[in-house]
């Protein structure tokens, strides 16, 4: 995996625990993942 800098608050990463049960550092290796798909949500976003 290649190094990243990634940053976070701390009061944000435990509210994102709390929400979605999933830590910022493990979430960082979804983005670091050179496998991973990315889908568009179009019911989500409008723009």
């Amino acid at each position: 995996m290649s190094e990243q800098d990634f940053q976070w608050d701390e009061t944000k990463n435990l509210e994102n625990q709390r929400k979605h049960g999933v830590t910022f550092y493990e979430a960082q290796h979804a983005f670091l993942d050179t496998n991973r798909d990315i889908a568009e949500d179009l019911e989500h976003s409008q723009n």
